[in-house]
């Protein structure tokens, strides 16, 4: 089981771990799975976690909605359904605070691929992403390093970033010296990997991947 939909399968039980996985990608975040029950509780898990999820995301959710009419009002009708959710709200009052964060992720991956919002102009390109990280490194900006990770990174750098002393941070963003794009690949160039090389010598492959207009660094 893919570690990121760990949470929402465990607080879904009763569904199965191919749907409550749906969310792995971008790609299938805009193409809602043929079982709706399971698509509606990840929405509604969502919305528990991240207040506001479904309003930001509406452009896309009211038209999806409006097309399955028929479908949603039965799945949303059923006994079954009500239960589910009901289990749902009841596991998401009690989960641990790491389990929530890592829900919080997730739907905010969900979040960031489908609301309709300004595009964060130092993300357009990979190198932006890669230079705004070590600048908000070297002033210890946490919340603005944090919001250039996702995926694999954002869960192995935020217990880093929430709990080093500001001096770690300032060095770790100057260590780097030098940064450039390798390869490029994934439909329509949607993932790039590129490589840091510090100042002693040491290398690192970052991926990148193109989200809704913006490239977030996505494993390093």
């Amino acid at each position: 089981m893919h570690k990121r939909c760990s949470f929402l399968s465990v607080l879904m039980s009763s569904l199965s771990v191919g749907a409550a996985c749906w969310a792995q990608t971008i790609e299938l975040v805009r193409s809602p799975p043929p079982d709706l029950a399971s698509y509606l509780l990840i929405l509604e898990s969502c919305e528990l976690v991240s207040p506001g999820f479904k309003a930001a995301t509406s452009s896309f959710h009211d038209r999806w909605r409006r097309e399955n009419a028929a479908e949603i009002a039965s799945v949303e009708a059923s006994a079954k359904f009500k239960a589910d959710l009901a289990e749902l709200q009841r596991r998401v009052g009690t989960a641990a605070a790491k389990d929530m964060d890592e829900a919080k992720d997730m739907c905010g991956e969900m979040r960031h691929g489908l609301e309709v919002r300004p595009r964060d102009a130092r993300l357009e390109t990979p190198t932006k992403t890669w230079e705004l990280f070590l600048t908000s490194l070297r002033s210890a900006d946490r919340t603005t390093a944090l919001g250039c990770l996702t995926g694999a990174a954002r869960r192995k750098f935020r217990e880093l970033l929430q709990s080093v002393p500001d001096s770690s941070l300032r060095q770790l963003g100057n260590d780097f010296a030098k940064f450039g794009i390798t390869s490029v690949f994934g439909q329509g160039g949607s993932l790039q990997e590129g490589f840091a090389v510090t100042h002693d010598g040491r290398g690192h492959f970052i991926q990148f991947e193109e989200r809704n207009g913006e490239w977030l660094i996505v494993d390093m």
